[in-house]
């Protein structure tokens, strides 16, 4: 009965040791790494790859730092473009065409 309990103890403190670790920064920084190739500004790009580079290099030594500047790159990669006010709203962000291909309306008094 004392070794089954012992065993059952046993097991159960070395059951969290034996699972996978939850999304650690080398994780988070692969998928990052593979956003960054769909950044098409350069000022932008430029930035989060600054975040990236640092956290490569931090991430033998220090989880958490590289942790925070994978994400510090995320919000970069998830922000609105700068000059988004600019923008005409109508006009898509990523170049596909206007009216799915159909030809532009004539500019005007709106018909219904």
């Amino acid at each position: 009965m004392r070794k089954t309990v012992f065993l059952a103890a046993l097991a159960l403190l070395l059951f969290p040791a034996a699972l996978p670790a939850r999304a650690d920064c080398a994780y988070e920084l692969e998928h990052a790494k593979a956003q960054l190739r769909t950044v098409t500004d350069r000022g932008r790009a430029a930035a989060v790859k600054k975040y990236l580079d640092r956290a490569a290099e931090e991430q033998p030594v220090a989880e958490v730092a590289c942790r925070n500047d994978v994400t510090r790159a995320w919000r970069l990669l998830k922000a609105p473009p700068d000059d988004q006010a600019e923008r005409d709203p109508n006009k898509p962000l990523y170049g596909e065409p206007i009216n799915n291909g159909r030809p532009r309306p004539a500019t005007g008094a709106r018909t219904q």
